[in-house]
């Protein structure tokens, strides 16, 4: 559920008598409440016989929150929702149809306040806030990003130091976290490489700045790479996986990203947007300080085959191709890094960046990326994921 904040503070009543017909997680004495993810902007507060729900929309210029509520299967529910101004002009009711809650007023007539679809099952925790940005490469072109903006994004290194008590760290490529304890790669990143020969700075930013601010460099317990790649560049299998020593602290700039489920389809034949981050080389092969993303687009396999006939012994149904008009995207240094597509508010790791078509010290964007499909691979990364 979506809500705008429209003053100061929105008031949500969850009136008693609907609250046993809920099927959620959080109780409350006697009653059980809705849980919300966003607990360090929002607080359940008794109201006469009910709960009332207290929103600050000054933090952090705060503007939507994301909410999920859960009906049981025979049961329904409402909720009522009074604001100072504007007034609300409708109430909903759940089961398996949508909750609209909508305000009077304004040139645009009634606006939505809540829109929750009751017909859906969300699996992860209500408090899960995976794949939501934080605070508002190569990737050539594109646009800087600000810090946090991907709190997934992390940067992994190689230590070149032979004495266990040094480090001397080189950046190699982007990570992806996916749980508080893992991140994904390429595997060719990480091919032959010792867990204590590598570390992952989660939260990273300015890659010339050591300690970083909202940054913690993090030692590797246990590396993994897909049993079917064998340290070529073919991407058909080239993922591998990083088991951190201890959990990350979730924060602003360092947030898991949600993992693409087998049941989420590509949209219009496999054609669809998709972002791409990371600090690899600019367009004169020079290595980026902050990081770039850009906006790509998938495209199905058989026009990536058309245009790009060199590259059929690379393509497989376990890889995708991306890649934009403005010859913007990933190269040398933006291995790893996650093809992230947004649904329904949330980022979804959808593929990682594996080959690109060189062309000198750099890569040629006018051609296809091509990258491992995490979806081929969700088993796969379900057998080794430490959460």
């Amino acid at each position: 559920m979506s809500v705008s904040i429209l003053s100061n503070r929105v008031l949500m009543v969850i009136l008693s008598l609907t609250l046993a017909l809920l099927c959620v997680s959080v109780e409350l004495a006697a009653q059980v409440l809705p849980p919300n993810n966003c607990s360090n902007v929002f607080r359940y507060e008794r109201w006469g016989f009910g709960w009332i729900g207290i929103i600050v929309p000054e933090y952090n210029g705060l503007t939507r929150m994301d909410w999920t509520l859960k009906f049981s299967a025979h049961g329904y529910g409402s909720v009522s929702i009074p604001t100072r101004t504007p007034v609300v002009s409708s109430n909903g009711s759940g089961g398996n149809t949508d909750i609209t809650v909508a305000r009077s007023g304004g040139s645009g007539g009634a606006k939505p306040i809540i829109t929750v679809n009751t017909g859906t099952r969300d699996e992860n925790p209500a408090t899960d806030k995976c794949g939501m940005e934080g605070l508002v490469g190569l990737l050539i072109g594109g646009e800087t990003l600000p810090h946090g903006r991907f709190p997934w994004m992390a940067a992994l290194y190689h230590d070149d130091d032979p004495d266990p008590k040094k480090l001397s760290l080189t950046y190699k490529c982007v990570a992806t976290l996916i749980s508080s304890r893992t991140v994904v790669t390429a595997a060719h990143c990480i091919w032959e490489k010792q867990p204590e020969e590598m570390r992952v700075y989660v939260g990273r930013h300015d890659l010339d700045t050591h300690p970083e601010t909202g940054a913690t460099l993090m030692e590797i317990q246990s590396a993994f790479t897909h049993p079917d790649f064998v340290g070529n560049l073919v991407p058909d299998s080239d993922i591998g996986l990083l088991i951190f020593t201890t959990h990350v602290q979730e924060s602003n700039y360092v947030r898991a990203i949600c993992m693409w489920t087998s049941s989420t389809l590509l949209s219009n034949g496999g054609v669809e947007d998709a972002t791409i981050g990371g600090w690899g080389n600019d367009e004169n092969g020079k290595p980026t300080r902050f990081p770039k993303a850009a906006v790509v687009q998938t495209v199905s396999r058989e026009t990536c085959l058309r245009e790009m006939v060199s590259a059929k012994d690379f393509l497989t149904p376990r890889t995708l191709c991306a890649g934009n008009k403005k010859a913007h995207g990933p190269c040398l240094g933006d291995s790893g890094a996650g093809l992230m597509i947004q649904r329904n508010g949330r980022w979804m790791l959808r593929a990682i960046v594996s080959l690109a078509q060189r062309s000198g010290d750099t890569c040629d964007l006018t051609k296809y990326v091509i990258y491992s499909d995490v979806a081929s691979h969700l088993r796969w990364i379900e057998s080794k994921i430490v959460r």
